[in-house]
Parts: C-alpha cells; sequence; structure tokens
C-alpha cells in the first residue's frame, strides 16, 4: 500500500483516513508507504516521461484541430518549453553535445518559461548536467530559470552551490534570504557572501535577523559568537 484513499462525498470516511494516517506516522507501516509512494513516484513520473506524454497530448490536439492553413514564419524561434523538451530528449547519464545546443539556444532565447512542468523539468535537467560535470550547462539553466521569474529553494540552493563569486551570487543570496529567512542554511549562506564582499555590518544584521526568526539554531548562535569576538560591532 502507497498511500490512503477515500471517497470524496463522504466526510466520515475522509476523517477516518486522516486520523488513521496521523496514527500511524513513525511506524513501520507508514515508513513501508513512504517508501512505496516514492518509489511509484520515480517510476512512474520520470522527467522524460513527462514530457513525452506532454508531446504525445501534443500532437493529439493538433492532429484533431488539423493543419494550419498558411505556415508559420521559416524564422520563427522555439519557446524555451520546445528547447527544453529536446535538450531531455536528446541528454543521457553523459550530456550529449546535441542537448547541449538546445541548453545553449535556450540560455540566449528571449522568452521566459511560462508553465511549471517545463520549469519543474528543466531544474532536473540542471542537476543532470553538474552531476555529468558540466556545470556550465547547469548553470545556463538556473539563470534562465531566475529569469523567468522561478522561485523555489530547491534549486536556487543547488544554483549557489555551482555559481562562481561574484555580485550575482550574493544577490541570489540576498534573494533566498528574502524568500525563506526562517531557514539557518540559506540565512549561513547570506552572512558567508556579506562577508566575502567586506560588508560587515550586512553580515551582522543578517545573522541577528536570523537569530530572531531561528532563535535555537545552534549553527547560527555559534557563528555570531565567532563574529562578535573577532569583529567589533560598534566600530560598524
Amino acid at each position: 500500500m502507497d498511500g490512503f484513499t477515500a471517497p470524496a462525498d463522504n466526510r466520515g470516511e475522509i476523517l477516518d483516513i486522516i486520523r488513521k494516517a496521523v496514527g500511524s506516522r513513525g511506524r513501520k507501516e507508514w515508513n513501508e508507504m513512504r517508501t512505496l509512494a516514492r518509489k511509484k513516484i520515480l517510476d512512474k513520473f520520470t522527467v522524460e516521461r513527462c514530457v513525452r506524454e506532454h508531446e504525445s497530448l501534443y500532437r493529439k490536439f493538433t492532429e484533431q484541430k488539423g493543419p494550419r492553413r498558411d505556415a508559420g514564419p521559416l524564422t520563427a524561434i522555439a519557446s524555451p518549453e520546445i528547447e527544453i523538451g529536446e535538450s531531455i530528449s536528446l541528454a543521457t547519464d553523459n550530456m550529449r553535445d546535441t542537448a547541449a545546443i538546445y541548453i545553449k539556444r535556450l540560455a540566449v532565447n528571449n522568452g521566459a518559461i511560462k508553465t511549471p512542468l517545463p520549469g519543474w523539468a528543466a531544474g532536473r535537467l540542471a542537476e543532470k548536467a553538474t552531476i555529468g560535470g558540466r556545470a556550465d550547462l547547469a548553470h545556463s539553466l538556473y539563470r534562465k530559470l531566475f529569469e523567468s521569474g522561478a522561485e523555489e529553494t530547491g534549486w536556487m540552493k543547488k544554483w549557489i552551490e555551482i555559481h562562481p563569486e561574484g555580485p550575482e551570487r550574493e544577490a541570489l543570496a540576498m534573494r533566498l534570504l528574502k524568500l525563506y529567512p526562517d531557514d539557518p542554511q540559506i540565512v549561513m549562506t547570506a552572512v558567508e557572501e556579506s562577508l566575502k564582499a567586506g560588508n560587515i555590518s550586512d553580515a551582522f544584521t543578517t545573522i541577528q535577523e536570523g537569530l530572531r526568526v531561528s532563535p535555537d539554531s545552534t549553527e547560527l548562535l555559534e557563528v555570531n559568537a565567532l563574529l562578535a569576538s573577532r569583529f567589533n560591532p560598534g566600530n560598524r
């Protein structure tokens, strides 16, 4: 069993299932169910399959509608979603040169990624590129996500790990901090970037704000004590 089900129109059974789920949390049954549920997602909802089925649905709709009366311009630029789909279909365990071409085209494409699934696929493709030793391609994919307005702690954390030092990395750290001020790891990253840039005052401010939100964070408390011992806030 990989989950609980109940009739959508039966409030009593839904409440019973919720109580059962809460009561089984942490037990062997709960852990086995989590394992099976994760396996089901990994087996049935791979990036490749999701892209393939969306492409199949797209082709079905276009076939039902029929061909266009007038051809589009020969110089039409593919959307970012198309570039992502082509990259995934051509990528293997090691990034093929053909997949890299589409990723590089995506990087210079002025369009934004407008739908969630291609954005999620781009993040997964970036992870694959990083593992394959192509941090340059991962960097391009993460930047396109950022330029498209996507903001999610998972891929943003992965991007900052491979991002070269500089103003953009510092700006990314500050953006993460604004979005997730209660994440001690993100607070630490922002403090580190401020210190690298020589902004001692900003580092003190960031660590104090982090402690205000997460007062019990051992890591933040230790870093705050270290900063206080090395720098005198009164001289800021």
